[in-house]
């Protein structure tokens, strides 16, 4: 009969066992081994891997962020102090947007038609859009994190884009039509 096979994984239980005992870790801390780690999900992403993502890092107790490359200009709409949540208007931290925020999009400028004038701009940000996680509008993919908007455009919106002149302008005068906003 051969006793090789029996006294190899006797062995081997013999070195599993020191190994564990070696190494063997107070587990009370054992989520601050993972307090630099990283959670990457692929640029093609969908939510199912997000939310497991965000159940990893929580339970690793790690801070869930996600970093994506924006060309042009952008404007947080919360502050590290302030932040919006499900639920929120987008307008619960931020209402209205200048050229302090978005300096090449909202540039003051000036206008040359019957008059000179010289122009600024500001957005105000809607107070009915929501955050929201579900199904959008209603359908059979995951649901996911959305802005909800309302049915009702005139109290409703998303955004007012305002232009506010430091003269009046006739617009429908023939040398302001047609003339450029610079």
């Amino acid at each position: 009969m051969n006793r090789t096979l029996p006294l190899a994984a006797i062995g081997l239980t013999v070195l599993i066992v020191a190994l564990v005992t070696v190494y063997a870790a107070d587990l009370s801390t054992w989520t601050t081994d993972f307090e630099d780690a990283t959670i990457v999900v692929g640029s093609a992403e969908n939510s199912q891997d997000i939310a497991a993502a965000t159940k990893i890092a929580d339970t690793l107790g790690i801070s869930a962020t996600t970093t994506t490359t924006t060309t042009g200009e952008k404007v947080d709409l919360y502050t590290s102090a302030d932040k919006l949540f499900m639920n929120d208007s987008i307008n619960n931290v931020k209402n209205i947007l200048t050229d302090d925020d978005l300096p090449t999009i909202l540039a003051d400028g000036e206008f040359e038609g019957d008059v000179s004038a010289d122009y600024t701009q500001t957005i105000t940000l809607g107070s009915v859009p929501r955050i929201v996680f579900g199904k959008h509008p209603t359908s059979d993919t995951d649901p996911v994190v959305a802005i909800q908007l309302s049915t009702i455009p005139s109290t409703g919106y998303l955004y007012n884009l305002t232009v506010t002149f430091n003269k009046a302008v006739n617009f429908t005068d023939s040398d302001s039509k047609g003339a450029s906003i610079k």
